[in-house]
């Protein structure tokens, strides 16, 4: 029998419009500085693809339970569809892969973030 992969979904709702949003959520290597466990996030390789979308790599480090966990993971960006969606393809856990996305709400937006990871 298989085992459970652990799941994490976080979904807030931030009074900002979507745009200010998406801005914050893709410019990744950003995250150190407001974002306490995450020591270092640097994009590798950035290509667009076919329509909106675009292909990033990036690498990070992020210190989660006193552990220093490194991948490397894809991301693909759909801006009109605001989602992020991300799979890891190298690094400390056998799997992780997940998304983010916004939904606007009248005058909010609604942020919504999946993942699973399991340990190596």
């Amino acid at each position: 029998m298989g085992r459970d992969v652990p799941t994490v979904e976080v979904v807030e709702r931030l009074n900002i419009a979507p745009r200010v949003a998406w801005d914050r959520i893709e410019r990744v290597a950003e995250f150190p500085t407001f974002m306490e466990s995450v020591q270092t996030v640097e994009v590798l390789e950035e290509r667009a693809l076919p329509g909106d979308r675009t292909e990033v790599v990036t690498a990070w480090e992020v210190e989660l339970d006193g552990c220093l966990l490194r991948w490397v993971e894809r991301e693909v960006r759909s801006p009109s569809e605001w989602r992020i969606d991300f799979t890891q393809v190298q690094g400390d856990l056998s799997r992780y892969e997940g998304y983010w996305h916004i939904r606007p709400r009248d005058d909010s937006v609604q942020i919504g973030r999946a993942s699973c990871r399991e340990r190596v």
